[in-house]
């Protein structure tokens, strides 16, 4: 690097790429959590049967986690980032 190149470029290429990597991970983790949540769903209403919870409570339970769970992951995920945003204002 000669004296009038600036390191600023660099530094900003690898910014950009260091936030591309984040999104991604972040991403990829979201749905991968979102996607096991989901299948755990069925798995939860039978552990609160165990336990003696009452068929209508469970199924407001899970009725109630479905909303949630009711999009794609991937649009769940940019809505959490927005809302984020939103939080961070």
């Amino acid at each position: 690097m000669t004296e009038n190149q600036s390191p600023k470029p660099r530094l900003m290429k690898e910014f950009v790429d260091q936030r591309r990597a984040l999104y991604k991970a972040r991403k990829k983790g979201f749905i991968e959590g979102y996607l096991e949540v989901k299948e755990s769903l069925p798995r939860l209403a039978a552990a609160l049967e165990a336990q003696g919870v009452s068929e209508s409570k469970i199924n407001a339970i899970i009725a109630e986690l479905q909303k949630d769970f009711s999009k794609d992951p991937e649009e769940s995920f940019e809505e959490l980032l927005a809302q984020e945003k939103l939080n961070s204002r």
